[in-house]
């Protein structure tokens, strides 16, 4: 099963303990964190003889192994998987859009938020996503490009919908530099998969400055009128739909919308990075 994002956007808390006598113990946020690390790691979490167990303020669970119980390897791994998570941003539905999605995205997840306003500077993804989007840079490409493709390792993916998965991207007019396209394109060809192209084939007009009330009912039409073109079939696969920034979500919830309609099993959401804010440029 999929884990469900509880929150509007959330990062891991974690720790890892080890005790003189050799025991060990691994305490994560509560909400969506311990079931992602079970899907990873059961083997890990099945050493663990009373399971996950929940702190006093309610707000971590934690495993305990008995001395001795985990190796070098299985070490490794509980620390490599806290780093990874300890920077995506899980995200999940915002006030603004709440009222118009529920569950069309399966799981969304970026890599990082675009800025870091404790160092008063972008993060590293939001760095490489602004530079690709100003200045098209090949050597942020290629950092957005891996880092994706080791996220896609780390979606909550049921082991049947892996086969048979596709790499799509918000809609875009074909033609031009589209950020979103231009990564899907990359990840797509490095990891073997299929590409499925969205192409929009009408004016995207009154979308730029717009509510979030106003932007739903565009892109509905869009869809109801067919200005939208897919080069794939979706009907029973996992699709990932890749994007550059996520603010409100309200344009990739409502490709995922469509996806679902045209009978596609799952939708991931796996932008770069997500805004400070959920709501959009206004």
């Amino acid at each position: 099963m999929i884990p469900k994002i509880l929150h509007t956007r959330s990062q891991l808390f974690s720790y890892f303990n080890d005790f003189e006598d050799g025991a060990h113990v691994f305490g994560v946020s509560s909400d969506t964190y311990p079931k992602l690390f079970e899907l990873a790691h059961r083997e890990i979490v099945d050493l663990a003889p009373k399971g996950w167990k929940t702190n006093q303020k309610g707000n971590c669970k934690y495993l305990w192994f008995p001395p001795n119980a985990l190796s070098e390897d299985d070490i490794e791994k509980i620390e490599d998987w806290g780093q990874r998570f300890k920077q995506y941003v899980l995200i999940g539905l915002n006030q603004h859009i709440e009222d118009h999605f529920s569950d069309e995205l399966d799981f969304c997840m970026a890599l990082d938020f675009n800025s870091d306003p404790k160092a008063g500077r972008r993060t590293v993804y939001g760095e490489a996503e602004y530079q690709l989007k100003y200045h098209d840079s090949r050597i942020h490409i290629k950092v957005l490009r891996d880092g994706l493709v080791e996220a896609i390792s780390d979606l909550p993916i049921p082991a049947g919908a892996r086969e048979g998965l596709l790499v799509s991207y918000v809609p875009a007019a074909s033609g031009g530099c589209n950020v979103p396209r231009k990564l899907a394109k990359r990840i797509a060809a490095q990891m073997e998969l299929e590409l499925c192209k969205a192409v929009l084939s009408c004016p995207k007009s009154g979308l730029k400055g717009v509510s979030v009330e106003e932007k739903v009912p565009i892109w509905q039409e869009l869809y109801d009128n067919g200005c939208v073109d897919l080069s794939e079939e979706v009907a029973g696969r996992a699709v990932i739909i890749v994007d550059d920034l996520y603010q409100s979500g309200a344009t990739m919830w409502m490709f995922a919308k469509h996806l679902k309609s045209l009978g596609a099993k799952h939708v991931f959401g796996l932008p770069c990075v997500k805004s400070l804010r959920d709501s959009d440029n206004q």
